[in-house]
């Protein structure tokens, strides 16, 4: 059954409580939900981002490919970008191939700034799960290329302990970022003492 669209917000809210919350079957209720709303709009989008994580975590793959596209077909967004999505899903099921052409596809929506740093810091945190550190690095940089490292404020965090975690990693000397996620950490200790 169909229901009249709700806020994004609402949804969004919703969304949380299911994720966060006491639910034993996720997948189930996230299901119910999307099937709630017409296909491609931005309500049964968000609800399909978020069943497609965990279709995926259970190693529903067909199904999470399934849902993660529908949300590439649909033009919505809530979360990230659904090809930082299928992304991360190629690597884990060892579509290596596949996920060269989706990282050539995202640098180019990344050069057209078409994707924001949460969008980085997820293709930076699949390719370093998937052993690819060098790339992760590339993707974890991005947002941070035109930001002072002394900004402390202006920089995003994801994409900058990413970054730090991944030169370790490679073995890098510590450059002004490192210094700065160094720094950023020192702060957050210091404020929970």
């Amino acid at each position: 059954m169909l229901v009249s669209q709700p806020h994004l917000d609402e949804i969004l809210d919703d969304i949380e409580a299911i994720e966060f919350g006491r639910t034993k079957d996720k997948v189930a209720v996230l299901q119910s939900r999307a099937q709630r709303h017409p296909v491609g709009s931005e309500a049964r989008s968000s609800y399909l981002t978020v069943l497609g994580d965990h279709l995926q975590m259970t190693g529903r793959y067909d199904e999470a490919r399934s849902a993660f596209e529908e949300v590439l077909e649909s033009g919505h967004r809530s979360f990230l970008h659904p090809l930082a999505s299928l992304l991360d899903l190629d690597l884990e099921t060892g579509q290596l191939e596949a996920a060269d052409r989706l990282l050539a596809d995202l640098l180019a929506l990344s050069r057209a700034g078409q994707l924001d740093a949460g969008d980085h810091h997820a293709i930076g945190e699949s390719l370093e799960i998937h052993g690819r550190e060098t790339t992760a690095q590339r993707w974890f940089t991005i947002p941070l290329r035109d930001v002072d490292p002394e900004d402390l404020d202006a920089l995003d965090i994801g994409c900058l302990h990413g970054r730090f975690r991944v030169r370790r990693v490679l073995d890098l000397p510590l450059d002004a970022y490192d210094r700065a996620s160094v720094e950023i950490k020192e702060i957050y200790a210091l404020e929970r003492d």
